[in-house]
């Protein structure tokens, strides 16, 4: 995993691997998984580089 930004609220915004597994359970492609308790945002890193780091944060810093 590799960190791709901080949100504006202060979460991490991490990148999954191919081939690595997601941290978070029921962890489905094309969403972001949000661990509250550690403050850390999990996206599938084909869909960043799909859609680009700037599209995942924004959609990251509209999380609420």
């Amino acid at each position: 995993m590799q960190i791709i930004g901080k949100t504006e609220t202060g979460y991490t915004v991490m990148a999954i691997n191919p081939g690595e597994d997601s941290p978070m359970q029921n962890h489905l492609g094309g969403e972001i998984a949000v661990d509250e308790i550690q403050k850390v945002m999990y996206a599938w890193g084909i869909f960043v580089h799909c859609y680009g780091t700037d599209s995942i944060m924004r959609a990251c810093n509209s999380y609420r």
